[in-house]
């Protein structure tokens, strides 16, 4: 009677053995036998794949040589054998260049992801002029215009310490009040003279109280020949564009990051377009503007 329970605990266990699909040494066998079966199957594809193009070289061989004398047949298997080779180079290097395709295509996506973020909160201003006077005419009174941005403002902005290097760049010291904001700007314009154009590169950067971020503005101005309104002989095309820049993400919150780009933006945008406005009335005037820029 005492072996009873036994014997229905044996049948219980191997019940439950049978019940279960796999044993840890079954499936660890089975995968085994799967990967060397696709082993032999990617050594057979290899096989099939060499067999497929040697009877290719050899029907086209027969196909060149019928009729010649020997000699001529291994010349043509040569020439056969040779067109193979420059073929499969050529595939190879066509996918290496499709590789490189594909991964330029998708580094460009992520820049120009990269640049929308970056690009994603500023203001710009741009300007088209004509003008009855020639580029260099043109150039010279914006240039005239520019470097004069150094002799003073009003009492909200002025553009202090002048420093010219040369006739073709103009360094300059700002500095913005507006109520209890004080900010301070290193500005700097170039000029470049080309054959039938001049371009004006200007860059401004405003250093903010709180550290982790500051402002950027950057000036670009193209003075060209007009070709289709005969009553005039340049244009003067001008963009300003002033962004936020980050300095330092983990020493800024993004509240502060918000609030002081609500505010500097605001500021200087009006301050900028203010200027703009004024450039351009000063070039269809072509009036020097003097001492007093901003206002």
């Amino acid at each position: 009677m005492s072996d009873a329970p036994s014997k229905k605990a044996k049948k219980s266990s191997r019940r439950l053995l049978d019940s279960m699909p796999y044993s840890t040494a079954l499936q660890r066998r089975r995968v085994e036998e799967t990967q060397k079966l696709r082993e032999e199957v990617e050594q057979l594809e290899a096989i099939l794949k060499t067999r497929q193009t040697h009877r290719v070289l050899t029907e086209v061989s027969h196909s060149v040589g019928a009729g010649q004398p020997h000699a001529n047949q291994s010349s043509a298997w040569t020439r056969v054998t040779t067109e193979y080779k420059k073929r499969r180079y050529a595939e190879d290097v066509n996918a290496e260049l499709r590789a490189i395709q594909a991964h330029l295509m998708t580094l460009n996506t992520e820049i120009r992801r990269v640049s929308h973020e970056a690009l994603k909160s500023y203001l710009e201003t741009n300007t088209i002029t004509p003008m009855a006077c020639t580029t260099k005419q043109a150039a010279d009174i914006l240039w005239t215009i520019l470097s004069q941005l150094s002799e003073g403002s009003d009492d909200s902005c002025r553009f202090v310490n002048r420093n010219s290097p040369d006739q073709n760049k103009v360094n300059s010291t700002v500095r913005l009040h507006d109520g209890r904001l004080v900010l301070n700007a290193v500005c700097v314009f170039h000029r470049y003279d080309e054959c039938e154009h001049t371009v004006l590169v200007g860059t401004t950067r405003w250093a903010f109280p709180t550290s982790g971020i500051r402002f950027e503005g950057h000036h670009w101005t193209v003075i060209s020949p007009t070709l289709s309104d005969p009553s005039y002989s340049s244009v003067v095309q001008s963009c300003y564009r002033l962004q936020p820049k980050v300095t330092d993400a983990a020493s800024i919150l993004p509240t502060d990051l918000e609030s002081a780009r609500g505010l500097v933006m605001g500021i200087l945008g009006k301050k900028m377009l203010s200027a703009m406005q004024l450039m351009q009335n000063a070039l269809l005037c072509q009036l020097d503007l003097g001492p007093c820029m901003l206002k």
